[in-house]
């Protein structure tokens, strides 16, 4: 389950255990806007060089991170996936899905 509006964190809980993550959101969405366009983008490259899925890249980038980051990335991930591959699929960029799925705003629309 996930909530997000444009003035608020980002708020993803793990079904599993019900713990929930907090995505703060800086200028522009911040550090995890950052994150998301930067994961997304090697993510996909990932998975062409290594002639997998995109959801076995997002998978590998995410064990690559520290183990909380990690534990938060697998999560949006599982979460997110399906979105992100079907907004892959249809040719945006990692910076368009990053705004779609709510990682990312634009302070200047109202």
């Amino acid at each position: 389950m996930n909530e997000h509006d444009n003035n608020s964190d980002i708020k993803v809980e793990n079904p599993n255990n019900h713990k929930q993550f907090h995505f703060k959101r800086g200028i522009n969405g911040g550090f995890s806007c950052a994150a998301c366009s930067v994961l997304l983008g090697m993510s996909d490259q990932l998975a062409d060089i290594n002639n997998g899925t995109l959801f076995s890249g997002l998978d590998l980038m995410c064990s690559y991170l520290p183990t909380e980051l990690g534990s938060q990335c697998s999560l949006l991930i599982h979460v997110f996936g399906p979105s992100v591959i079907d907004f892959f699929n249809y040719g945006s960029s990692p910076d368009e899905i990053c705004y779609e799925i709510g990682l990312c705003v634009d302070d200047n629309e109202t």
